[in-house]
């Protein structure tokens, strides 16, 4: 691992000069052929750059983004068209619009000219790196489920290599295209899917829905020019035919070259002929609209021409795709590489911040987690998904990680397991000793049944509440909100607050999680320090408070801990 990663460096200092070389040098020669031979040297370099990566996911990805969109780029660019021409203003944008897989939306072209006004309402997480989380997160649980890949039949193991495939794609454009929504604030980038199961025809998969950017640019670079001298040959008409048979047999190629550094092997060429299939499928497809379809003779629903383009693609893909790579014993070797990134990341991150000196420098090493953990919840909108999630990671799991970083409990000692590690930061559990006497059914999971059946109640009890007495209504909407934290707490002994006795003993007891008050040799050393409890724990719901309403603080919540 170690090795390819120095490897990855090598390739990215490479592809820095020889952008830079396109940018500076190649950008003032007249643009045509002069230019195209000035750029041909990087073009060839990016092309052969990505093979000294030898891991699936890595190694697939360079090749994409570097022998194939960055060069078909630059091609455009050899010519003063595409995404690189003008070349923009800043380096660090030429980079960025070369190697990276997005699209400016139209609105947000004028905010760039500064035609528009920059409105200031962006997320503070973009969008890409949510969309990322969840894929990463849905792919972590289909590389689980390989673990039991023997107990599957092997057209439902196909199926799930097919969502694997759709994933895969989604998370490494998503992770592509993060540097430009970082570095562009205020501008919307374009979708780089447009819900593909949504097809209505082979036409409109492949041109409409799977994979925008590089639809875009096949059809910048393929499709079009050939289309122009095809319409010169033939008339406008028949024009297209020939463009899209052309444009599938250039993806063949590029997929023919990813699939060869997977695979390490002389090419079969069953990925080209996929391709090839399926542009002469979409050609019938077109010329059997202009000839039924525009003259009103025949046309077959959405509903029954979707499924068979789903279908056509599904069984296409699983005879001439899959097949080759399941010979080659790909899944496997992805399965490997999963486990070994996995088994990398519990060396180098799990256990990073436990192998420095605890005090100051660990808090150094944990302070940009913390600082994620605080603004990563913006972007969920929701009340319950939102304010829960902000109580477990900006508070509770922030807490404890800085208790993490001065060797305290519950974080230290560290568990054993990364993911004993995860469930102790973020959630509100504290362990006791086991029981032989615990019951089959925990009592956990009925006391969250429980609270869940008041919960639907009290909710559809909301129904009336034009029916009730202010005051009434006010108590109605306390008891929600202790259900609801009790509940999303999940635990038998987070809450008793009508057993207390004093103003100490409930915020005491609402707050044994975090705060414990202890005599002090000093009679008087408890007061400045319960006070500042209680101005931190203000702050903390302020910030839920600003999470649920979006709007500037009014800092009564703020009051009213300070008043306790």
């Amino acid at each position: 691992m170690e090795s390819e990663l120095n490897n990855l460096i090598k390739l990215w200092v490479l592809t820095t000069f020889s952008l830079s070389y396109s940018y500076h040098i190649s950008a003032k020669i007249s643009k045509g052929f002069p230019r195209l031979i000035s750029i041909f040297p990087v073009i060839f370099l990016l092309s052969i750059l990505p093979f000294n990566i030898h891991g699936f996911h890595l190694g697939a990805a360079h090749v994409f983004v570097l022998s194939w969109m960055a060069n078909f780029k630059l091609l455009l660019f050899a010519f003063d068209r595409g995404p690189l021409s003008p070349p923009p203003a800043n380096f660090i944008l030429f980079i960025l619009a070369a190697c990276s897989p997005f699209k400016i939306k139209e609105n947000s072209v004028k905010v760039l000219k500064g035609e528009t006004p920059f409105q200031g309402n962006e997320p503070r997480v973009p969008s890409l790196i949510l969309e990322a989380v969840n894929k990463a997160s849905l792919l972590t649980l289909l590389f689980y489920s390989y673990n039991f890949k023997q107990y599957f039949h092997k057209h439902v193991l196909l199926i799930l290599y097919f969502f694997h495939t759709y994933l895969t794609i989604q998370f490494l454009l998503a992770v592509a295209a993060i540097p430009a929504q970082i570095c562009l604030p205020g501008v919307e980038l374009e979708p780089q899917f447009n819900a593909p199961v949504r097809a209505t025809s082979l036409q409109d998969f492949w041109g409409r829905r799977w994979n925008l950017r590089v639809s875009e640019a096949l059809r910048l670079t393929i499709y079009s020019p050939i289309k122009t001298i095809s319409s010169r040959l033939i008339g406008s008409r028949w024009a297209s035919l020939p463009a899209v048979f052309a444009t599938f047999v250039t993806s063949g190629f590029m997929h023919e070259l990813i699939y060869y550094h997977i695979i390490r092997k002389k090419p079969t060429w069953e990925i080209t002929w996929f391709f090839v299939l399926q542009g002469v499928l979409v050609d019938i497809e077109i010329f059997l609209k202009k000839k039924l379809v525009a003259t009103e003779k025949f046309r077959l629903h959405e509903a029954i021409s979707g499924p068979l383009a789903l279908a056509n693609i599904a069984l296409t893909a699983g005879w001439l795709s899959y097949t080759q790579l399941l010979r080659n014993g790909v899944d496997e070797k992805v399965i490997k590489e999963f486990n070994a990134i996995v088994e990398f990341f519990k060396r180098s991150t799990y256990c990073i911040s436990s192998k420095i000196s605890k005090g100051f420098s660990r808090l150094v090493s944990i302070f940009p987690v913390i600082i994620l953990f605080s603004f990563l919840l913006f972007n969920i909108h929701t009340f319950h998904f939102g304010v829960s999630h902000m109580f477990f990671l900006s508070w509770m799991a922030n807490f404890k990680l800085l208790l993490f970083a001065f060797d305290k409990v519950p974080l230290s000692p560290l568990p054993s397991k990364p993911y004993l590690f995860i469930l102790t930061a973020c959630l509100p559990i504290k362990t006791k000793q086991y029981s032989e006497s615990e019951p089959k059914v925990p009592t956990i999971i009925r006391e969250a049944t429980n609270k869940a059946t008041l919960l639907v109640l009290l909710f559809c009890s909301y129904n009336f509440k034009h029916y009730f007495y202010r005051h009434l209504w006010l108590q109605y909407q306390l008891i929600s909100c202790l259900l609801v934290w009790n509940w999303s707490h999940n635990s038998k002994h987070q809450f008793e607050p009508l057993h207390c006795k004093t103003f100490g003993d409930i915020n005491g007891t609402l707050k044994s999680q975090i705060y414990f008050i202890r005599p002090y040799t000093v009679l008087w050393a408890s007061l400045p320090t319960t006070f500042a409890t209680f101005v931190t724990s203000s702050l903390i719901y302020e910030m839920i408070y600003y999470n649920i309403i979006h709007k500037s603080p009014t800092w009564k919540v703020t009051w009213f801990f300070i008043l306790q």
